[in-house]
Parts: C-alpha cells; sequence; structure tokens
C-alpha cells in the first residue's frame, strides 16, 4: 500500500509593484521524506489563472496585483486540496496539505461489465464536464533533447495561444499563435544529430486525451483492451477512481497502455498517466527512417476545473530513444501548462497570426537569452544542470554566434521544406468535342497528309495533374501545375504558373479553404496517331526514316486562367480538394507534329509545323484545311488531394 504523508510547500513572496505583478515562487517537498513533488497545481480560484510546479517541485508564478485578495488553490492526487488568500503570504509561508484518507492501494472489487458501463457514461459525459463552446488556452511549451550524461543539445521555448473548438466532438489540432519563443542549439549537436519538432506547439490539442477522443476512452475500442479498478484516491477533495488498462493480446489496437484517473461523482477524467506500446514505438521509428530507435514514450496529461467545467492543464512527456548514426542515447521532452483560461466570447485566431502545423517557430526566435526574457511570463523553472548550461553557453558571444549559424542553415532548409505542398488530381481538359480523325496515306514527294474522319468523336478529355505550391505566408502561395493525358486518340498537356489567395472560412471546426487562383497556361492538344512508314521522306527540311511515325494534329495555346478552389481539411497532412476554372485563350496556333517512335533512341527526330505554313498540306476527307479540328472549350475541373512535405 503506497504510504501518504504532509508535505509543505515553502514560498518566498515578492510584490513587483514597477510591472504591476506579484511574484511567488518556491519549491514543494514531502514533508516526512523531503522528496520534492513534481507537476503540484497551482490556481487562482476563479480567475483561469494558473501554473504547475515542474519535475523537480520547484515553481515561479506571477500573479496580477490586482487578484491580491484572491484565493490560491494547491492541488495534488491523493491530497486534500488547500486554499489560501494571496495577501496572507509573507516572505516565508509554510502551506501543509493533508493525505486523503482514500488510497490507491484500497482493494475495490468492481465486475468488469460494471466498470466498462460506467467507463461508457464517462465518455457520454465529456459534454457535461468540459467546455461545449470554444476556449483559449494561453500557455507556456518547452522542448528539451539532452544526452545520457546531462548534456542539453536542444531546448526551445514559446508562449502560445491555442484555439480548441466545443469538446461536443472530436477535436481538431486546432490553431496556434505564437507569441514569443526562443532556441537553443549547441555546436555540438551536429555530432549527436538535431531533432527538430514540428507540430509540438500543437501540443495543448493533440495530446489532449479527451479532446481528440484517443482509442482507449471511446467505447467501440474497448474490445482491444483490458481495464481493471485499481482503487480509489482522492483530487480537490473529492475521490476519483483509478482505471487502468493494456491492450489486448491479438488486438487491432495496441498503441497504448497506462492509468487514468475518473472523478467519481461526475465521471470527469482528470489525470493520465500513459505509454506508448511496442507497437506504437515501432510505428514511430519507422517515421524517424531509422535515425533514431525509441525504447520509451511516456505522456502524463491533467486537466484543472474552472467555472463548473474541466480544462486542460499540463501534459509532460518523455521519449527515450538511441541514435543508431551516433550511437547514443538521447532523451527528449515536451512540457506544456496553462497559464490562462479565456472562455467568454472566445473568437478563432486570425489566419494570418495562425502558425501551420509543419511550420516551426525557430526562425523567429531570439538570438540571446538574458534573466529578463520571460519577464511578465509564467514559464516552467529550469532544472539546475539545463540553467548552468545557458548561462555557460552566453558567455561565449562568438561560440553563441557559431551555434546560430550553424542552426540558420539548417532551419532554413526546414522552414522551406515544411512550406512545400503538392496536391495529386483528376482534371478534365477543356475538350468540347474532337472529330477523331486517322492517316490513311502520306505523299512524300508533295509533302500532302492526307486523313478522314472516323464515325466517332471523343468528347472528354481525362488526365492527370501535379501542382507544387509554395506557401509565402499563411495567405498567398506561388504554384507551378502540369497536366497530362495521353491515349491511342488524344494527347493533352497543360503547364500552368502563377498564384493563389487562401481565405478560411468555418474556422469554427474543420476549416473549409476556398482558394482564389490566377495562372499563366500553355496548352497543346491534338489527335494523336502512329502510322507506318516504309520508306524514308523529309518534311520541311527534317527526314524521317523510322518503321513507325508518331503524328499528332492540334492547337497549341496560350491563356489566363482564373480558378476557385474548396479545400477541405479532411486530416493535417492531407487536404481534399474540387475546383473549377475559366482559360481565357489569348493565342492559339493550330500545328502538325511528327516524331519517330522509337524504344532505342534517346532523342527521336521531332517537328512541329504551323497549319498556315506552306511547307506542308494537309488533307481531311480530300478537302484541304489549314484548321486541325480540334474544338478547345473554356470550363475545366479538378478533383483530388493535397499533401504538405
Amino acid at each position: 500500500m503506497k504510504r501518504f504523508s504532509y508535505f509543505v510547500l515553502f514560498v518566498c513572496f515578492v510584490h513587483t509593484i514597477a510591472s504591476g505583478q506579484l511574484h511567488i515562487h518556491g519549491s514543494i517537498v514531502d514533508r516526512q521524506t523531503l522528496e520534492k513533488l513534481p507537476y503540484v497545481h497551482i490556481i487562482v480560484e476563479n480567475m483561469g489563472l494558473g501554473t504547475v510546479s515542474d519535475g523537480l517541485g520547484n515553481f515561479s508564478f506571477n500573479v496580477p496585483e490586482r487578484y491580491a485578495s484572491s484565493k490560491i488553490s494547491f492541488s495534488y492526487m491523493g491530497y486534500k486540496t488547500s486554499t489560501v488568500k494571496i495577501e496572507a503570504f509573507g516572505s516565508s509561508k509554510k502551506i501543509h496539505l493533508e493525505p486523503a484518507n482514500n488510497e490507491i492501494g484500497e482493494i475495490i472489487i468492481m465486475p468488469d461489465s460494471t466498470l466498462l458501463t460506467m467507463l461508457r457514461r464517462a465518455y457520454k459525459n465529456i459534454p457535461l464536464n468540459y467546455p461545449t463552446t470554444p476556449t483559449k488556452l494561453k500557455g507556456f511549451y518547452r522542448v528539451t533533447s539532452k544526452t545520457e550524461n546531462d548534456f542539453y543539445f536542444y531546448f526551445s521555448e514559446a508562449i502560445i495561444e491555442t484555439y480548441k473548438t466545443s469538446y461536443k466532438r472530436k477535436g481538431s489540432h486546432g490553431q496556434v499563435k505564437i507569441l514569443k519563443s526562443h532556441v537553443d542549439i549547441a555546436p555540438e549537436a551536429d555530432t549527436i544529430g538535431t531533432v527538430n519538432f514540428y507540430g509540438g506547439a500543437f501540443t495543448a490539442s493533440e495530446s489532449d486525451f479527451v479532446y481528440r477522443r484517443y482509442s482507449f476512452l471511446n467505447p467501440p475500442d474497448f474490445k482491444h483492451y483490458q481495464y481493471s479498478l485499481s482503487g480509489i484516491s482522492t483530487y480537490g477533495n473529492q475521490p476519483v477512481y483509478v482505471v487502468d488498462f493494456e491492450e489486448k493480446e491479438g488486438a487491432k489496437e495496441q498503441n497504448y497502455k497506462g492509468r487514468f484517473y475518473i472523478e467519481k461523482a461526475s465521471l470527469a477524467y482528470i489525470h493520465f498517466d500513459v505509454e506508448a506500446t511496442e507497437k506504437k514505438m515501432k510505428a514511430l521509428n519507422k517515421t524517424n527512417l531509422g535515425r533514431y530507435n525509441t525504447s520509451s514514450s511516456r505522456t502524463a496529461v491533467s486537466y484543472s476545473k474552472h467555472n463548473g467545467k474541466w480544462h486542460l492543464s499540463n501534459i509532460q512527456s518523455f521519449r527515450k530513444a538511441y541514435g543508431t548514426p551516433f550511437d547514443k542515447y538521447v532523451y527528449s521532452s515536451s512540457e506544456f501548462i496553462t497559464t490562462k483560461i479565456f472562455t467568454d466570447s472566445v473568437k478563432p485566431i486570425p489566419l494570418t497570426e495562425q502558425i501551420q502545423y509543419f511550420s516551426s517557430f525557430v526562425e523567429k526566435a531570439q538570438e540571446r537569452v538574458d534573466e529578463n526574457y520571460w519577464e511578465g511570463y509564467n514559464i516552467i523553472s529550469y532544472d539546475s544542470v539545463l540553467k548552468k548550461q545557458i548561462a555557460l553557453r552566453y558567455e561565449n558571444a562568438n561560440k553563441l554566434s557559431e551555434t546560430k549559424a550553424k542552426s540558420t542553415t539548417k532551419q532554413k532548409v526546414f522552414k522551406a521544406l515544411s512550406d512545400l505542398g503538392i496536391e495529386y488530381n483528376l482534371v478534365s481538359f477543356p475538350l468540347t468535342s474532337v472529330d477523331n480523325v486517322f492517316a490513311s496515306s502520306i505523299d512524300v514527294d508533295n509533302s500532302v497528309l492526307s486523313f478522314n474522319n472516323s464515325s466517332a468523336p471523343i468528347k472528354a478529355a481525362v488526365g492527370l495533374n501535379m501542382m507544387y505550391f509554395y506557401n509565402l505566408n499563411n495567405r498567398w502561395e506561388l504554384s507551378y501545375a502540369s497536366s497530362s493525358g495521353n491515349s491511342n486518340k488524344l494527347i493533352a498537356e497543360m503547364h500552368d504558373v502563377g498564384g493563389s489567395c487562401n481565405l478560411i472560412i468555418n474556422k469554427k471546426r474543420k476549416p473549409i479553404n476556398f482558394k482564389m487562383s490566377l495562372f499563366y497556361t500553355q496548352a497543346f492538344f491534338a489527335n494523336n496517331f502512329v502510322v507506318q512508314n516504309s520508306e524514308t521522306f523529309s518534311i520541311d527540311g527534317k527526314k524521317f526514316d523510322s518503321k513507325k511515325i508518331h503524328i499528332g494534329i492540334g492547337s497549341k495555346v496560350q491563356g489566363i486562367k482564373p480558378q476557385l478552389g474548396v479545400y477541405l481539411n479532411s486530416h493535417r497532412k492531407f487536404i481534399l480538394k474540387i475546383s473549377c476554372g475559366y482559360l481565357y485563350t489569348i493565342n492559339k496556333n493550330d500545328m502538325l507534329f511528327i516524331r519517330e517512335k522509337s524504344l532505342i533512341q534517346l532523342n527521336p527526330k521531332q517537328k512541329n509545323i504551323p497549319l498556315n505554313e506552306d511547307s506542308v498540306k494537309l488533307e481531311i476527307n480530300g478537302v484541304s484545311t489549314q484548321n486541325s479540328n480540334l474544338q478547345i472549350g473554356n470550363l475545366f475541373a479538378t478533383i483530388g488531394f493535397s499533401l504538405k512535405i
């Protein structure tokens, strides 16, 4: 049976009149064992302000001076919550938190069917226990990577705002704004292997197990897990159920195992300790392309109550991986704490202020950090090792410049890659009708090509489209697209270059992106066929002696193409797309092209001849003509998906 004992909070309280804030800092320890207690929740009641102690039990907390008459609550699992008025603090104050009577070791008997019924009710009660309107969280986010000997070769920090939709349904990865950020990469990182973190700033949404409806909470997925009630504990002076879970042998979803805590009265989820299974870690290792092999991955998620609803309070993720190219273990961690909760009339973050999922805030970071860098913000305290390394690293300005120079080149590359994207589409070419012609004879002596119409015109032309785009910012992008369709009867090619402007609606849930584009277009459409050639012949000074000749009669078109597309974010990487456009023709030339058809020749002979020239004569059904008989329309459509690199 786990033993709980008193612990003491040592606090220093300092008035900072100049900034209008009250600064509290201290450490939290167990009274009997003197062990420091990590991640104790510290909340200014009814104000939406809070923080947690760090992994070593230390904390630093700024409170606006106008809240001096408010109360601060201190909550820790297994202990009774204590509240103290801020104005009652002195230069040194001891706060005793009493252990609760209920302990995890207490034997609780509950049939599996009853436990699963309770878990289904807890899932159903999510809209009752969590916000049903959009919220915005302001918080501090930190990522670190270190070696086995506690050398921190990478750490980044940021003050971020996260916009989250209602908990009524499974949430998306949300919207994030970076208010301030810093990154530090040691020069030695090149010999260790730098881990680059993209999407991490979205942790307040992505790692919110309740908001994202992780599989071990979702009733249809209960069949993949084994649940057991381990006991009863206490949080916030309320009894909570302690539920352990693990994957079933041979189950399809074997990604997680661990423990979560459910408040007995409301059946609200209030804390999670979750580990990745072997199967999940293998999947992580595949995404690392063999650079790192993850051996353990653990995440803790906690919630706190504000105005009758539970909100995300803090997240800690820890990962141990072996760097195969470097023969070293790397320990990475990411931490997030909510420092302010906004619930009244919350609006989405403007598009121009959002950070994209695969973007990094590294390029916006300050070059140098001093002791006043985070002044006025609530952050997680540095441990003694990291604090010492930061101080030593910035003593040498030349070394700092070297660090920044090395990291800048890498980050520019990653930034450029993160802003690239590819679209794959099916495209309908703007051809209203094509008279299908075939060659009947070639009069070599007189340079006359004779054709006959077939009875079945081609009325549709569908091909593949690939578009490359580069995001200049959240609204504007540059694009290049190449489209082609090739069949036994038709060749169609189109090349577009231009730009697009994005307009997002439905920001509260899955965004819908309207993309207005303008392209300069060059296209080529032609009837396509192969004729047998029994002898060598010359056309317009070009000699052809291949046994098979590839001939096309068509048009080269230049024009301006406005296009409107609708993009639906179905996944953080994939976006469904449908678009339509109108081709304004600026210039159109009917052409005859001839090319030798050979599997051996790397550069077969070819010739393109305008039909209005006298070097060749074209006859269709015995009538001389200078037109290709190809009817090109204006409207076209594409459907496909967009992929962020």
